[in-house]
């Protein structure tokens, strides 16, 4: 399908205006103002995208219509894909304006940075470095603004609507070879989006930062007292069990609750009774991982992430409610459950401690890494054969 006819057309101010021409009369022409000189390509990809949809669709933009533009990496579900969304207004000389969708009269800064997402997923794909590149131009368009909360309701399918940016922001960090600028980012992207913080770790940013010892241990000792007496029941095959996660989230921000769990026993048997009784070193150095990097708290995101994937699936029944949020609850719990798995892998104290970050031991780490080859194969036979087993 051929784009439409584009013009860049720059302004006294330096800005930009690009309009299309030669859209009638099956559609109307576009334009997107205001845009500064990084923006150009993906705001023109973004007319592009708009104009595909519509022409595949057979449908027509008018003044007061939303459009979302769906954008996959083909051949790379590792990708999630994204939608940038877009609202239409009248223009100059009988164009539609490409407008945000949420105060429909602005640039639309936040579709444009979803496109540039999309090139740097793009340019991640094929190996290509520049993707760093597409991401912080993304941000300086966008930086995202923290009192618009936490994302709203779109059907947008599988897709992603890089809500404020954050996708932008989480990905970037993630390809920063520097340890502390990847943790300034991490530290401004959860001090800044206070729901991310609350959706990813159960708390915000200033409430990690002002945990006592004293206080997360007694959590911990009675979340690890409490989990202990959890029973598996039999799942849908002999090799899957059912239990209460041993990790306690939060729905609403009040109540903490513990969700179904449907794990290979191999697996279960990481956080039941004998294994999951409390074990005072271990209690002692999750402690200190949650204090060590309450206030870097990309760390923790990394540790419940992982203990998400193990115990909680992304649509998980809460099966039952544990009391008020307390909040280290989620980290404090993750981490044990972290702690678990590594001594259910064969691992030392020293070598716990060097997996949850909190020491540098180069012998220690690289009889753990063995240790964790050995138990990341374990599970990943134990999850095949379960998923055989349906």
């Amino acid at each position: 399908m051929p784009a439409p006819n584009k013009t860049a057309l720059e302004r006294p101010d330096g800005l930009f205006d690009i309009i299309t021409t030669g859209l009638a009369p099956r559609q109307r022409d576009l334009e997107i103002l205001d845009l500064p000189r990084p923006a150009l390509e993906a705001a023109a990809k973004l007319i592009d995208s708009v104009h595909e949809v519509l022409t595949r669709t057979g449908g027509t933009l008018v003044p007061g219509q939303n459009v979302g533009v769906p954008q996959s990496v083909e051949g790379h579900p590792e990708h999630r894909a994204v939608c940038a969304l877009v609202h239409g207004i009248a223009g100059s000389d009988g164009r539609i304006r490409l407008v945000d969708i949420l105060d429909r009269k602005s640039t639309p800064r936040w579709a444009i940075s979803s496109v540039l997402l999309f090139r740097a997923k793009c340019r991640l794909a094929i190996g290509d470095a520049r993707a760093a590149d597409e991401l912080r131009t993304a941000l300086e368009l966008f930086p995202g603004d923290p009192a618009a909360g936490p994302p709203i309701p779109v059907d947008v399918g599988d897709a992603g609507i890089n809500w404020q940016n954050v996708e932008c922001r989480q990905l970037l960090a993630s390809l920063e070879q520097d340890d502390a600028r990847r943790a300034a980012l991490e530290n401004e992207t959860y001090t800044k989006f206070s729901w991310l913080a609350m959706e990813t770790l159960g708390a915000t940013a200033a409430e990690l930062a002002s945990l006592q010892s004293a206080d997360v241990h007694a959590l911990l000792t009675r979340i690890v007292t409490h989990n202990a007496a959890t029973k598996a029941q039999p799942g849908p095959t002999p090799t899957l069990r059912i239990l209460a996660s041993p990790m306690w989230s939060s729905i609403d921000g009040a109540t903490s609750v513990r969700r179904g769990s449907l794990v290979p026993a191999s697996i279960a048997a990481y956080v039941l009774a004998p294994a999951g009784r409390a074990t005072p070193w271990a209690v002692a150095a999750s402690v200190d991982c949650v204090l060590r990097f309450a206030r870097e708290p990309g760390r923790l995101v990394e540790i419940v992430n992982d203990a998400r994937e193990l115990f909680e699936g992304p649509e998980a029944p809460v099966l039952e409610e544990v009391g008020r949020r307390h909040p280290a609850a989620l980290v404090a719990s993750a981490v044990y459950t972290s702690a678990l798995r590594l001594i259910a892998g064969g691992a030392s104290e020293r070598e716990v401690r060097v997996g949850l970050g909190l020491i540098d031991d180069a012998a220690a780490s690289a009889s753990l890494r063995g240790k964790l080859d050995r138990l990341e194969q374990s599970e990943a036979n134990a999850q095949n054969t379960a998923i055989r087993g349906l």
